[in-house]
Parts: C-alpha cells; structure tokens; sequence
C-alpha cells in the first residue's frame, strides 16, 4: 500500500513542483530453476515462482525511497510475501544515511514465527555511484 501511495505522489503537482522523480518501476516474474530448499517453505517444498513489485525515487535530489513487495511461490501457492523500505539522505561526501524496514508473511503453520520484521538505520559508503 504505502509503495501505490509513493507512486501516485510521484505523478502528482506537487511532487513535480518539489523536484520528485521515478527512478526505477519495475515487476518481475522469476521461474525457480537448480532451488533445493528455502527458508520460507516448508522442508518438503521446492520454491517455483516469486513475483515482485519495485519502485525507486529521488526527492530533492538529495533524499531517496526505494520500496519492494515479493512474494514466493511453491506447488502453485503462495507460501510468503514481503516488504522492504529504504529511505534515505544523499550526502555531498559520498556517504548515505539511511533507515530501513523489512517485514515479511509467512502463509503456513509449518514455522514458530510467521511474521519476521527487521528495523535498521546506517550508513552506506558509496565508492561508485552515479
């Protein structure tokens, strides 16, 4: 949900009027070939499809968001969905200060946690990057 928000933001007035831009907006299907076990599935269960949605944008120039929803697929069910966050602060030095979130869905009550989530803030040090 907050990925469609982000998304219809970036085509609005005002996001045009504070300098806000699509970086990347992408889906993917992935078909799972040479997999032999996955930590969302089930022991028993080979991992056959994921299906993700992406999207990367600049605000500001200085100021990023990139969010990710993916899913996983086995025996035509879907077994777990995702989602990943990352906002951040571009500085003039090379350096990204950023936070990030993870939260994730396990759909079977074959795992003691169902509901992974992960809270960080860091710093990345960019040796290339355009």
């Amino acid at each position: 949900m907050k990925t469609l928000i982000l998304l219809l933001f970036c085509f609005s007035v005002e996001a045009q009027d504070m300098n806000v831009n699509i970086k990347h907006f992408y889906f993917e299907f992935e078909k799972h070939t040479f997999t032999n076990r996955s930590f969302y599935l089930p022991q028993n269960e080979i991992l056959q499809h994921s299906f993700n949605m992406g999207l990367k944008i600049n605000i500001a120039d200085d100021i990023y968001s990139e969010q990710l929803i993916s899913s996983k697929v086995s025996n035509s069910q879907f077994r777990y969905i995702g989602y990943e966050s990352e906002i951040g602060y571009r500085t003039k030095w090379g350096v990204d200060i950023y936070f990030r979130h993870f939260s994730g869905h396990a759909f079977d009550h074959a795992f003691d946690q169902r509901f992974p989530q992960e809270n960080a803030v860091g710093l990345r040090f960019n040796l290339i990057r355009n």
